[in-house]
């Protein structure tokens, strides 16, 4: 028969659970039945730890507990460990938080891809149709599918969480687009949840954090994490910036010591129809530029 333990909520009656389940309060005992039960009210996380092995499934048992007490989350801990090597019932962990938004990066083709990420010039913001955007005219050039995962406003930390996340596979290729340092990623009160933020739009206390110094490491720590994460993914990369910011100069300098940096000069030629965002033929000489960069 199988040895099981039980982890409960220590006021509840256990008898009217499984009445054939002996309680254990002692770690120092020799275990000899085939059920158990226990609490973080009866034993400490060392002492279950310690005895683990001995069963071969471990059951929740959820009822009685207060969802916000510190017992609660203690065994929610205790329990999102075991359930890397124990055969856990009756509990279902929360999924992991990634801070990802676009679900898209979990969804691809079963053929080489080119992945598009970036803010709003990737996004196709300013173009009539997204068939102008760059990386849809570059898909097309290569004959490969378009997976393009933007959002307008979002944050070089934006795009690296997505990517870091994306489900990448060998032969694709991954164009990369830096957004300007002063836009950054911000926590927000609800659980797990968080706001792109332009620095100009932010609160007193985060313009005194984000001075020029702190933009730049953020920047420049950003597309080091990137980087040396996509150097070992059997992908073809090219990174490329779009946008001048009061750090251009400085941040310029640090992106074209990477091989993968395509340096773009001169392809900003129109705008589009909000007149702020690129037009149509910018976008193609981007593509064009792309191209080239990634036949060397």
């Amino acid at each position: 028969m199988l040895k099981n333990l039980y982890i409960f909520e220590p006021t509840v009656d256990f008898g009217q659970v499984d009445s054939t389940s002996t309680l254990l309060d002692c770690a120092d005992i020799k275990l000899t039945k085939n059920q158990y039960h226990t609490s973080l009210g009866d034993l400490n996380p060392q002492q279950i730890l310690s005895m683990v092995n001995y069963f071969d499934t471990i059951t929740f048992i959820d009822q009685g507990f207060d969802k916000q007490s510190d017992l609660y989350n203690e065994t929610v801990i205790l329990l999102n460990f075991l359930q890397h090597f124990c055969k856990i019932i009756n509990f279902v962990k929360d999924d992991t938080v990634y801070f990802v938004n676009n679900r898209e990066i979990y969804q691809r083709p079963n053929v080489p891809v080119l992945w598009a990420f970036g803010c709003s010039h990737s996004h196709g913001v300013g173009l009539d149709t997204f068939d102008q955007c760059y990386s849809s005219v570059l898909s097309k050039k290569i004959n490969c599918p378009l997976k393009s995962i933007t959002q307008p406003g979002s944050s070089t930390e934006w795009s690296l969480r997505h990517l870091m996340n994306a489900n990448l596979q060998p032969g694709d290729t991954i164009v990369w687009q830096l957004t300007i340092p002063e836009r950054f990623t911000k926590g927000i009160e609800s659980p797990n949840l968080t706001r792109e933020i332009m620095l100009k739009n932010g609160s007193y206390t985060d313009i005194d954090f984000f001075s020029d110094s702190q933009l730049f490491y953020h920047q420049i720590n950003c597309l080091n994490i990137g980087l040396k994460f996509l150097r070992n993914q059997p992908v073809t990369v090219a990174v490329i910036s779009l946008n001048n910011a009061s750090l251009y100069y400085r941040c310029l300098i640090e992106y074209t010591k990477h091989p993968e940096y395509c340096y773009l000069p001169g392809f900003d030629v129109d705008y589009g129809n909000d007149d702020m965002h690129f037009g149509p033929n910018s976008h193609q000489n981007i593509a064009d530029g792309l191209l080239k960069f990634l036949k060397r």
